[in-house]
């Protein structure tokens, strides 16, 4: 008997051991989500792309970021294509952009990216799209029209694209232009800038003139109406980008570029609340530059590349690469207020689920193996 209660003992004490190593990968996994803290309201420094450029494109797609095209200083306008790996802070080269160029549209669907319009000395109605699998470009039906400053945005699988103030459809499927409901005259006359993104699968188009306008767009009705705003953010150049509500609130964030005539780059960000109308402004970006991309990774802004203010005056491109956490955000390994991420909180029910069985197991062979010695005593036969 006591040979059998030792091995019991052996059993219960190598369940113990392996509950414990249990407990200490969850925590352990647990520990590396934290581990990686994004403050709110806060700009972090990344690895630089690999190529210095304005006017260049960038997309998030499957968690990495892509940055296209643009123009640098000794080689005039380039189809460089580079992949960020945000987990890895590493860039990886791919294949280029058969059309070098600047100021296109860019947009992602389905594993594809869009490259539509653009500039290079003359203005350019180029549609080309890059298959990230296969690493591929191939040429698409061209836009309507040539436009420059294109902005593009993907809407119920389908891809709008504003230029030169007229808004176009292109159906990814069919390859098809289908031409919308332009943006309303007064606009067009009076503001010599227009940027937008999405929110809630309807397209915010916001002026740069001093009297700050909104206009929604409802794909669904083809109807321009007017939003509401309060306030004023900046003007001049801009890139406006959405956070989707997720891991940050949902606001649209214009990141303005400075003055295309008098080339003076500002790192002036503000946040517009389409809910209130209101604007709120945010943390300068600590390197002023103008022509930048900006991509939106999980609610986090990656603002990439630019032209900065050079000797003289003159432009200098920039391979610079920001990261900006918002206010409010409560993503993955955020140390503050508010509740953790998917990833977070799935970790931490897993490593309660995890200890919980792993103790009830061990409670009931405990228990089973007790009994079985009262048996064997009682029997006299182990």
């Amino acid at each position: 008997m006591k040979k059998n209660a030792l091995i019991s003992m052996i059993k219960i004490f190598s369940l113990m051991l392996l509950s414990i190593l249990i407990l200490s990968s969850f925590t352990t996994v647990f520990s590396v989500v934290s581990a990686s803290e994004l403050v709110e309201d806060s700009w972090n420094t990344k690895t630089a792309m690999r190529q210095a450029r304005w006017g260049l494109g960038a997309v998030a797609v499957d968690g990495k970021i892509y940055t296209i095209g643009g123009q640098t200083d000794d080689h005039g306008y380039v189809g460089t294509n580079e992949r960020y790996d945000p987990k890895k802070d590493a860039w990886f080269t791919l294949k280029s952009m058969p059309t070098p160029r600047s100021n296109f549209g860019i947009a992602a669907y389905q594993g594809k990216i869009y490259c539509i319009g653009g500039n290079t000395a003359d203005v350019l109605n180029v549609n080309e799209v890059y298959d990230i699998a296969a690493d591929s470009w191939s040429a698409k039906t061209s836009l309507p029209v040539s436009g420059s400053n294109v902005q593009a945005h993907v809407v119920d699988e389908k891809i709008f694209v504003i230029a030169s103030r007229l808004l176009y459809m292109y159906d990814p499927i069919t390859d098809s232009w289908t031409q919308k409901d332009s943006l309303p005259k007064t606009i067009v006359q009076s503001a010599p800038y227009v940027y937008s993104a999405v929110v809630d699968n309807q397209i915010i188009v916001i002026t740069s003139d001093e009297a700050v306008e909104v206009l929604i767009y409802d794909p669904k009705t083809d109807v321009w109406r007017e939003g509401k705003t309060t306030g004023y953010h900046g003007g001049g150049m801009a890139v406006a980008v959405a956070t989707s509500g997720c891991f940050a609130p949902q606001r649209v964030y214009v990141l303005s570029g400075g003055s295309a005539i008098f080339f003076m780059p500002i790192g002036f960000v503000s946040a517009y609340d389409p809910l209130s109308g209101t604007w709120e402004q945010i943390k300068d970006d600590p390197i002023p530059r103008a022509r930048f991309g900006v991509a939106v990774l999980d609610d986090v802004l990656y603002v990439i590349g630019g032209a900065l203010l050079g000797t003289e005056g003159k432009r200098e491109a920039s391979s610079v690469n920001e990261q900006y956490v918002p206010i409010g955000y409560h993503g993955t390994g955020f140390s503050g207020s508010g509740s953790g991420s998917p990833v977070d909180n799935l970790v931490f029910v897993g490593a309660i689920v995890g200890t919980v069985v792993v103790v009830a197991v061990a409670v009931s062979l405990l228990l089973f193996f007790k009994n079985k010695g009262k048996r064997c005593i009682f029997n006299h036969v182990c």
